[in-house]
């Protein structure tokens, strides 16, 4: 009867355990959270199909072994009532009567103590058979666990590095629309200067005055673009630690033309 009760409960688990060895093969290959939970929810409705249904099978066997045990019990009982003495016309004698009635009684023990065997059998089937499907499960959930925080980490680690490539390219562009800009302006200048102090025909007439309007906008775009790239210099003669937002002010109202004309301007321009 073991061998019985190990064959059938094998049978019970073999597609339980079939489905959980599959789930564990492709856990590995799954990379999104959403994925492993789709996979968890589909390893809970097998687990709790499983258990419904050995209780359903369980309980389909005991009820037909109730039901063939009740029929033979009551064919012994008929069987019994059969006997018949020489007296009354049958065709047994009283000894013999008794030595049947006896072997029936006999049986009867038989199919009850049977009964109880193959009950007793069952419960224990069915405590195994469960305790297996829970161990398989929580072995599988125990794995899903590690591989979900895995999984998760990654996910996290790439939203950062899609965060990051974003922000990058938004200050690269940023950066360079600002560099753009300052040539621009600094060429302006040039050409501004090169006209005041080159005069030609093919040139643009340009007075000194135009050309001071024009150096604060590119001195403030200059002064962006070091506070930006945080690449200001102290002067070498100080320790003094500057803030890189304030610089001096130059007043270029009250500078002269020729100061824009000066070797030391036309060398920082």
């Amino acid at each position: 009867s073991s061998g019985i009760n190990a064959e059938y409960g094998a049978a019970l688990g073999k597609k339980f355990k079939k489905l959980v060895a599959e789930c564990e093969k492709s856990l590995t290959k799954l990379e999104k959270t959403a994925q492993l939970q789709s996979l968890q929810a589909k390893v809970t409705a097998a687990y709790e199909e499983h258990m419904k249904q050995i209780k359903l099978e369980l309980s389909t066997f005991r009820n037909k072994m109730e039901i063939k045990l009740n029929d033979l019990r009551e064919s012994n009982q008929h069987f019994g009532l059969a006997f018949k003495p020489f007296a009354k016309g049958g065709n047994f004698g009283p000894d013999e009567i008794e030595t049947y009635r006896k072997k029936i009684e006999k049986c009867n023990l038989k199919i009850d103590n049977c009964e109880t065997f193959i009950l007793t059998e069952l419960d224990g089937m069915e405590s195994k058979c469960l305790d297996s499907a829970v161990e398989m499960t929580t072995g599988f959930e125990t794995r899903l666990k590690m591989h979900v925080l895995d999984v998760a980490f990654l996910e996290k680690v790439n939203s950062w590095m899609s965060n990051c490539q974003v922000r990058i390219k938004t200050e690269v562009a940023a950066c360079n629309m600002m560099s753009k800009k300052l040539k621009i302006k600094i060429e302006s200048l040039r050409k501004l200067i090169d006209s005041c102090a080159r005069p030609h025909p093919d040139k643009p007439i340009v007075k000194p005055e135009e050309v001071l309007l024009a150096i604060p906008e590119v001195y403030n775009l200059f002064q962006h673009r070091i506070t930006y790239l945080d690449c200001a210099k102290l002067p070498p003669q100080t320790q003094e630690v500057r803030d890189p937002y304030k610089y001096p002010i130059v007043n270029f109202a009250q500078a002269s033309s020729k100061t824009i004309f000066s070797s030391s301007s036309m060398s920082i321009i």
